[in-house]
């Protein structure tokens, strides 16, 4: 069978953001999560496991998931700023561009890089 697409996740895959604090411990931390274990899980399961139309909706889904607002200071507004500034500041991987270019023309896989 001839590969007809690849789908590949965007944070830490080919992009990262380096900010401090980093976006996903900060909304965490804002809905009371970042002592548990889990925090990971769930925020994925909040806002990674379904198209949203942005970030207010991911916040929204957190606090739907936990059953909190955001506290410590944060507000629903200040984590949609928090969040676009992050976003703002990703970068590609140095090797990302190179190695999909490589897999497009020996896999004869066409790719559009912005």
């Amino acid at each position: 069978m001839r590969l007809r697409g690849i789908c590949l996740d965007l944070w830490n895959t080919l992009a990262f953001t380096d900010t401090d604090p980093s976006p996903i411990r900060t909304l965490a931390g804002a809905f009371g999560l970042a002592d548990r274990p889990d925090w990971r899980l769930v925020i994925e399961q909040a806002m990674m496991t379904r198209r949203l139309p942005g970030i207010g909706a991911a916040i929204d889904a957190i606090s739907r998931q936990t059953g909190n607002e955001p506290s410590g200071g944060w507000t629903r507004r200040d984590l949609i700023l928090m969040w676009g500034k992050a976003c703002n500041q990703n970068r590609l991987y140095p090797d990302a561009v190179p190695t999909l270019r490589r897999l497009g023309r020996g896999g004869g896989i066409g790719l559009s890089l912005g």
